[in-house]
């Protein structure tokens, strides 16, 4: 009996973090689509322009998971600590996938300078 009670609590456990998981994540998505249809795009320089488009489908690209903790970083402007917390994760393991994550987006996001020299 005790091993069924184990169960049906763990089964319960589960299904309620998925469902708080995926209303984050739709929460985020409207947040982010909210973001681009009022054009939110910031301006920091002529040449420095910030392409939303180019953003949203390198970020679409990323794993959900990775896709939530930048989103949650750089969109929300929780701290890494907030953010381990609230996936029940470590916050080393918060910062690994945020550092992959903008490293991937970096490379994607890059835009070409010319052709490349020959040194």
């Amino acid at each position: 009996m005790k091993v069924r009670n184990w169960l049906y609590g763990t089964a319960s456990n589960v299904v309620a973090s998925y469902l708080k998981d995926a209303k984050r994540r739709k929460e985020i998505a409207a947040a982010l689509l909210r973001d681009k249809e009022n054009g939110l795009a910031r301006d920091y320089d002529k040449g420095d322009r910030l392409d939303w488009p180019v953003l949203y489908e390198a970020m679409a690209e990323l794993k959900p998971e990775v896709r939530n903790i930048v989103a949650l970083r750089y969109f929300q402007g929780l701290q890494t600590s907030a953010i381990a917390e609230l996936l029940g994760m470590k916050h080393v393991t918060v910062r690994v996938h945020i550092s992959r994550a903008i490293k991937t987006l970096r490379k994607k996001l890059e835009k070409p300078l010319g052709p490349k020299r020959k040194t």
